[in-house]
Formats: structure tokens, C-alpha cells, sequence
């Protein structure tokens, strides 16, 4: 998942190209700070790190009331630019970007 923060013609907008497929049901917003878990022994638990309010997401699997999601950092400012992180969030507090389409 990358950034989508220019329009197409703006001369700092960044094509993307498919390098991998990997299979995912759905893409997600951090709706509040909400904290990593691992899937241990039948348990989930917390770990160190976290995805900030607004971070897109792609969700790879739901289990239980948490879904298993794959965050790509897109700051470009940043040492960890580019970095991947999976682990399990709390489904609750992901929201659809899309907004519903209307019904005429």
C-alpha cells in the first residue's frame, strides 16, 4: 500500500507498479492509536508497537475480534522509510475509507 497524497499530474506524485501480489480482503484506517498484538498459544498480546491515528492498512485476516494487518510506513522523513510491519490490531478500531456509495 503506498500514499496517495498528490493528484496524478502533480510532479510529486509517484507512480506505482505491481512487484508481489499478496492476498488481502480489505483496506483500512487506524481510527485511534491502537497497539499491536501477537497470536500466541490461543492468546493475544501486546507488543511494543503501535499504528498512530490514520494509518492505512491492509487487513490479510480476521480472526476472532482482531483482524492480522501488513503497515507500510510512507514517511518519507523518517529511518524506517519503507518498513513493513504485520501483526494483529483490534478490529474495532479499524475503519472502511470508503465512503458507501449513495443509492438513487
Amino acid at each position: 500500500m503506498g500514499t496517495f497524497t498528490f493528484d496524478p499530474n502533480d510532479f510529486r506524485s509517484v507512480s506505482y507498479y505491481v512487484q508481489q501480489e499478496i492476498p488481502a480482503i480489505g483496506i483500512a484506517l487506524a481510527k485511534r492509536k491502537t497497539n499491536f498484538f501477537d497470536y500466541q498459544n490461543g492468546t493475544y498480546v501486546a507488543r511494543k508497537g503501535y499504528l498512530a491515528k490514520w494509518n492505512a492498512v491492509i487487513i490479510l485476516q480476521i480472526r476472532d475480534q482482531f483482524s492480522l494487518v501488513r503497515f507500510v510506513n510512507p514517511h518519507t522523513n523518517v529511518e524506517n522509510f519503507g518498513r513493513v510491519t504485520t501483526g494483529w490490531v483490534r478490529s474495532s478500531d479499524l475503519v472502511n475509507p470508503f465512503p458507501p456509495a449513495s443509492k438513487q
